[in-house]
């Protein structure tokens, strides 16, 4: 999980003046996200119902790569997180723009795979509309950390976001242990959370942590503040006493009180 490269992470070039570093280090990142599909309830949320947030960023994704390669490279840098620009021509849009830039095609193919693994469950669970605002949320927390505490990297890749759908399925997971089988779910996605990080502090991997970690709180806060937070309830037995939930989140933007059998 690289960003700026190939997923779920973010490259740096602190000595570069020119555009974001497009060496890669992805023959990790592939293989970390088979950890989530081991939790049965993420392959079942997977398949439970259709995903159009997940494909439609998966679409924005693409769609603004190809512009960028008809404009020769221009809106990398257009849209890079670039704290010069940022601080000395206010050029704010700046930690927004770059969840949606990709350095090249393996950084996109590797993020697309990596939103199409998380994306879906994240989905299932939480909503469309919780979902869209986490992704966005989490991708510009991603960016504000990196702009704050990793200010020599030029950045650009969706992993702050996508970090953000992990960090929110490990609150939901979290939350939930007491009435549904999360604990397996629970410690895949921490795991392959600490995986990731971990990549980052090998030498040589260029990668800023910072975008990784406030994507991953970010998207975690998000979460906790708006995500599902299920009550276990027992209709009357005249009814056939079937178990169902009562979703109350502890802020209610999204709508009323969900019942979900």
């Amino acid at each position: 999980w690289l960003r700026n490269t190939a997923g779920f992470g973010e490259m740096e070039d602190p000595a570069s003046e020119g555009r974001p570093d497009k060496r890669h280090d992805h023959g990790l990142q592939l293989l970390l996200l088979r950890g989530l599909e081991e939790g049965s309830l993420i392959a079942q949320a997977r398949r439970r119902r259709p995903t159009p947030v997940t494909y439609l960023f998966f679409l924005v994704n693409v769609l603004v790569f190809l512009v960028n390669a008809l404009a020769g490279g221009r809106l990398l840098m257009a849209g890079a997180k670039i704290n010069s620009m940022i601080l000395q021509n206010g050029q704010y849009y700046r930690l927004f723009t770059p969840m949606f830039l990709h350095a090249g095609f393996l950084h996109l193919a590797v993020n697309s795979f990596s939103l199409y693994n998380v994306g879906p469950a994240v989905e299932a669970y939480f909503g469309h509309k919780r979902t869209a605002s986490i992704y966005i949320i989490a991708g510009i927390a991603g960016n504000l950390a990196s702009f704050l505490l990793s200010p020599q990297s030029r950045a650009v890749g969706a992993s702050g976001a996508i970090f953000g759908l992990v960090g929110a399925l490990g609150v939901f997971f979290g939350r939930h242990q007491d009435i549904l089988d999360t604990k397996g779910p629970l410690n895949s996605v921490l795991q392959c959370a600490a995986i990731n990080l971990a990549f980052g502090l090998i030498p040589g991997s260029r990668i800023d942590q910072w975008g990784h970690i406030g994507g991953a709180l970010g998207g975690a806060l998000v979460a906790y503040l708006i995500g599902p937070r299920l009550e276990q309830r027992r209709a009357p037995a005249r009814l056939g006493g079937y178990m169902y939930y009562i979703d109350r989140p502890l802020i209610p933007i999204f709508g009323n009180e969900k019942e979900r059998g």
